[in-house]
């Protein structure tokens, strides 16, 4: 990598680094049971594709408290 952020490493600081920074680790950041089920699903795999082609990575749905809140860009609860 000649220049940026290894995609794990990109990964976590937004998801359990940042839960952490706003001290909310014991409840969100990561995918564990009891703790809220708040997520996106993206429509590519990124560890599988080029890193060029990270941005063209769609969201397929949204999971929000554990319950899908957005699919095909078509929110499903208010």
């Amino acid at each position: 990598m000649k220049h940026g952020i290894a995609l794990e490493a990109l990964i976590d600081s937004v998801t359990i680094t940042a839960a952490e920074a706003q001290f909310f680790e014991k409840v969100t950041g990561s995918i564990t049971v009891g703790k809220a089920a708040d997520l996106i699903v993206l429509d590519k795999d990124l560890f599988k594709i080029a890193p060029s082609d990270i941005d063209s990575a769609k969201s397929a749905a949204h999971v929000v408290r554990g319950q899908r809140a957005l699919q095909e860009s078509v929110f499903l609860v208010r």
